[in-house]
């Protein structure tokens, strides 16, 4: 079936893995980062994929959803880029 990732404590991640050690499968893990519709939408259709015979536990791991050093980076990755972008269409081009 299809989970979502989340922060957790060490105890949790042993449940976890023990729960997960008796599926046919490994288990597929599909990341995201929603800076834009187009990922975020590769990512579910890859998850359907992973979903169509249900002989594996799906992870679906989005970065922005975990407070971390990284969301952090991407989200501020995102700021620039949507800024730059903007400043971009402005002055056009040839």
């Amino acid at each position: 079936g299809l989970k979502v990732t989340f922060r957790s404590d060490a105890s949790t991640k042993q449940e976890s893995a023990a729960k997960n050690s008796g599926t046919k499968e490994p288990p597929l893990v599909v990341g995201t980062i929603r800076m834009g519709f187009g990922h975020h939408r590769i990512a579910y259709a890859a998850t359907s994929w992973g979903l169509g015979d249900n002989t594996r536990d799906i992870y679906f791991h989005d970065w922005l959803n975990i407070e971390s050093e990284g969301a952090n980076m991407i989200q501020d990755t995102d700021k620039m880029y949507s800024k730059l972008s903007r400043i971009a269409s402005e002055w056009g081009g040839p």
